[in-house]
């Protein structure tokens, strides 16, 4: 087996803890940064600048009649497997989601034919449960709640993941936010779910913006999350009507910690289209603005689009290419 190059010099001889034997540089992992696309969703995540790993997590798919499903789970960093954890939780929730609306189009960290610039794969997880019956009739709401717990469980019930690394920050954690999302006649209708701190936008394109959750956060603290420890896993939930042509803007607070405001995140995504920016490149520019504001934390941000150009003409396309295929 010929083992690969270092990435900064060419020579082949690097340590089994990813350094190059010759000039020292730290090889990239299999999640310092990857993009994914499935169907109308794309997603990017990256370790930011100042993280020597990356610890979030997102998981994409689609179901029955154009609905998209976006999970970002960001694993905290104190705490021992978290890493592992939120790619747990993120798979488990969007596999239910999809099999339960009826689709078959998912795609998330893990898989091979989904990583792009990366030999090395981390096996997918199976899922936590067996999914619900192809176009269940079961409530968004209730269905969130099912997507939370098996996310739960997955985060909790895996003690391997702290066994192998005690620390002190305690058994992993690890937040989470969910959207089902679906193309409506005059808009799109968002089905949200949440657990700490990470976020979901509404951009509209006719300027009606909005944060669709509300951080569970006392004093720059988490009071709930995702985890054995957790003493308050249950998610927040809101299912709301938008009208018009806009973006839905899922991530981790790598992102929207450099753009927190709707306001501030439409300019950017309005800069980013009027720099020629679309799909996948759009949710690339969006973990490069964070990067270039210092990258203090780890990036994810997943993306859906109800349309295909911004008023000014600036275009995102209706079909990105297929889930897997290297950009």
């Amino acid at each position: 087996m010929v083992k690969p190059a270092c990435v900064s010099c060419g020579e082949r001889e690097v340590s089994e803890d990813g350094y190059c034997l010759s000039c020292g540089h730290r090889q990239p992992g299999v999640r310092d940064h990857q993009a994914f696309v499935a169907g109308p969703v794309v997603a990017v995540t990256d370790k930011g600048r100042r993280h020597r790993h990356n610890e979030d997590a997102v998981a994409i798919g689609t179901g029955a009649g154009g609905v998209a499903v976006l999970v970002v789970c960001d694993g905290v960093s104190s705490t021992a497997g978290s890493a592992e954890a939120s790619l747990r939780a993120a798979a488990a929730a969007r596999d239910l989601l999809v099999g339960a609306l009826g689709g078959d189009g998912r795609t998330n960290e893990g898989t091979a034919d989904a990583v792009v610039g990366a030999d090395a794969v981390v096996p997918t997880p199976e899922p936590a449960s067996p999914p619900l019956p192809p176009a269940s009739p079961v409530p968004l709401p209730v269905l969130l709640e099912r997507a939370v717990q098996v996310a739960q469980d997955e985060a909790s019930a895996s003690p391997d993941l702290y066994a192998a690394n005690p620390g002190d920050g305690g058994p992993p954690s690890s937040t989470f936010v969910a959207v089902v999302a679906r193309p409506t006649a005059d808009g799109a209708e968002l089905a949200t779910a949440w657990v700490g701190d990470s976020r979901a936008y509404w951009v509209g394109s006719d300027g009606a913006s909005r944060l669709s959750t509300r951080d569970h956060e006392l004093a720059g603290s988490l009071v709930r999350w995702l985890g054995a420890d957790s003493l308050d896993p249950r998610p927040d939930i809101e299912v709301s009507a938008v009208a018009g042509p806009g973006h839905l803007v899922v991530c981790s607070d790598g992102l929207w910690r450099y753009a927190a405001e709707p306001a501030e995140l439409r300019e950017l995504l309005r800069r980013l289209s009027d720099d020629g920016r679309s799909g996948l490149d759009l949710a690339s520019g969006l973990v490069d603005h964070a990067n270039e504001q210092g990258g203090h934390d780890n990036i994810t941000v997943a993306l859906w689009s109800n349309h295909d150009d911004w008023p000014d003409g600036a275009t995102t396309p209706a079909a990105p290419p297929r889930g897997g295929e290297p950009q």
